[in-house]
């Protein structure tokens, strides 16, 4: 019987993930990336609309953890939950997660936790403190999912999904005044994606190992 050809492979793009990915100047240039945008957001958010104090302030959720538990909570499945059967369903969304998986998986769980944080708040801070009285919940949650593109620079399934997502975030942000729940919850789906995606790039590594030894003559 013939050797299985290697193109059989689950993602043979990714055979040799290397290089700049597990470098920490990644982490670093995020980090860079992530506090001019999450400034900017605040910046927009105290001077234009006078609205970030009162973002950041806990006084809109007093007597509303009840409603907000549950907003949060159905939320985070409901993106959890898409996220997951996209995978399944989408052959672009799975492309798109295993081309950031490229860079995402080399990382520590330290360093996923970290960006897990950053991403969520500055994203938010621009997003929805700053942007999101100018656009609206809907603009401005198709503007958040367009720049969610991956690596090879086009529009796939995860690009829809991160439309929804914004929407979703928009909408959380606008019924309760406050930050922290879209905080919250974009930093939850943000780490489990980015350890969906770590296990995803080991998967990848393990299978391209034994393919080798296949082909070497060792299995």
């Amino acid at each position: 019987m013939s050797k299985p050809s290697l193109k059989k492979a689950p993602f043979p793009e990714h055979a040799k993930l290397e290089g700049f990915a597990s470098d920490l100047s990644f982490v670093g240039i995020s980090s860079v990336f992530y506090l001019l945008i999450g400034i900017i957001g605040a910046l927009i958010a105290h001077y234009n609309h006078n609205t970030l104090l009162q973002a950041l302030g806990f006084e809109l959720l007093q007597g509303k953890l009840p409603q907000l538990s549950l907003i949060v909570a159905l939320t985070t499945s409901i993106l959890l939950i898409s996220s997951y059967l996209l995978e399944g369903w989408s052959r672009s969304f799975l492309r798109t997660k295993a081309s950031i998986a490229a860079y995402i998986g080399p990382l520590n769980l330290l360093s996923l936790a970290y960006l897990a944080v950053i991403s969520s708040v500055a994203e938010e801070l621009f997003f929805r403190a700053g942007l999101l009285p100018y656009t609206g919940v809907f603009w401005g949650g198709l503007i958040f999912g367009l720049i969610h593109i991956g690596p090879n620079g086009r529009l796939s399934a995860w690009t829809l999904w991160a439309v929804g997502a914004g929407v979703l975030l928009g909408w959380v942000y606008q019924t309760t005044g406050s930050i922290w729940p879209v905080w919250f919850i974009h930093f939850v789906v943000n780490l489990v994606g980015m350890i969906s995606l770590k296990r995803c790039y080991l998967r990848t590594i393990k299978h391209f190992q034994k393919s080798s030894k296949y082909y070497e003559g060792e299995l």
